[in-house]
């Protein structure tokens, strides 16, 4: 489900749960060691981990343009790869969500303003905001900046 310019598809669908680590705050990575240690467990996931973008609820209601950068594994594999919460790895339970997808690039700063056309459309259908936005990074190449699309 990749948008081409303004020809938008929303879906409303089931978001697995997921657990997730931050590996960034916007573009900054200030990792503590501790941090640092758990982010080397969930890499030795491959390929059950997937890099995700977090949007909080509070920061899009503030117009804080910040964001989280991490990697997440989906609920359904956490038991076998023995993945807890823990004060870094944070579990977002299933939700009904509505799904789009957006690209991004390296050269342009990600905020949760790509994500205006599902406000709009949200605000269009009477449907609210009921928590953080997440997405999954779905696609990425490299010619000569980074691609990627995200599923929101």
């Amino acid at each position: 489900m990749i948008s081409r310019s303004e020809n938008l598809n929303f879906t409303l669908q089931k978001r697995p749960g997921i657990y997730r680590i931050d590996t960034q705050k916007c573009y900054t990575i200030d990792l503590k060691k501790e941090e640092r240690e758990e982010l080397k467990e969930f890499f030795q996931k491959i390929p059950f981990v997937f890099s995700t973008a977090l949007f909080p609820k509070e920061h899009i209601e503030n117009e804080n343009k910040e964001f989280y950068y991490g990697i997440g594994v989906e609920e359904e594999f956490a038991g076998v790869l023995d993945i807890k919460e823990s004060e870094y790895v944070h579990y977002y339970p299933e939700q009904l969500c509505l799904y789009m997808c957006v690209p991004s690039r390296s050269s342009q700063i990600l905020t949760y303003e790509v994500l205006q056309p599902a406000f709009d459309y949200m605000e269009k259908n009477n449907l609210q905001l009921a928590g953080d936005v997440i997405s999954q990074v779905v696609s990425m190449w490299k010619p000569e900046e980074y691609f990627n699309y995200h599923n929101i």
